[in-house]
């Protein structure tokens, strides 16, 4: 069933979380910024801090859940991003989609994947100057066992954790 709830541009995700080609497709041509120029890497890029916004997905009426994204997505962004912390520009995350899959077992079914969709955005001088979409996803067994008693949390530890890695690796930092 999740599956069919999944839009055909996600299901060129892979299993490991890479980035979906629809959302650079999407980017470019909306004239967003794709990766950071090597000039940009190279004068090394640097953030004074990290804004994750969940609103979006809270007014579809899961407050308490988006309070847990943001409340574990910062730290994993200020964990991935550590050596590009100080300073700079503000690196601002809104995660607009979580889709946490019914059973978190072995790979069983096999299309049982947790989702999240959102954009980063690399905010200067108040101005957006890098936005990168990204969707991710990974398994739901990752975590564990569904009968582990804080499988939940580890569930959307692993997927906030993947948001991180991969938006970093879509900015080519």
């Amino acid at each position: 069933m999740l599956s069919r709830r999944i839009a055909a541009n996600r299901r060129q995700v892979t299993t490991a979380g890479l980035v979906t080609a629809a959302s650079l497709v999407i980017a470019a041509s909306l004239g967003m910024a794709g990766p950071l120029s090597a000039a940009q890497t190279a004068s090394g890029a640097r953030f004074g801090s990290v804004r994750v916004d969940a609103s979006g997905f809270a007014a579809k009426g899961m407050r308490n859940f988006a309070n847990r994204i943001e409340q574990t997505l910062a730290p994993q962004l200020r964990r991935v991003f550590a050596d590009r912390m100080g300073g700079g520009a503000t690196l601002s995350v809104a995660i607009n989609s979580v889709e946490m899959a019914n059973y978190a077992g072995y790979e069983f079914p096999p299309d049982n994947f947790d989702w999240m969709g959102g954009v980063g955005r690399v905010i200067a001088g108040g101005k957006v100057v890098a936005e990168y979409p990204l969707t991710v996803n990974i398994s739901a067994g990752a975590s564990g066992p569904y009968n582990l008693p804080n499988i939940d949390s580890l569930r959307v530890n692993a997927l906030c954790n993947q948001f991180a890695i991969m938006l970093r690796q879509q900015m080519g930092l």
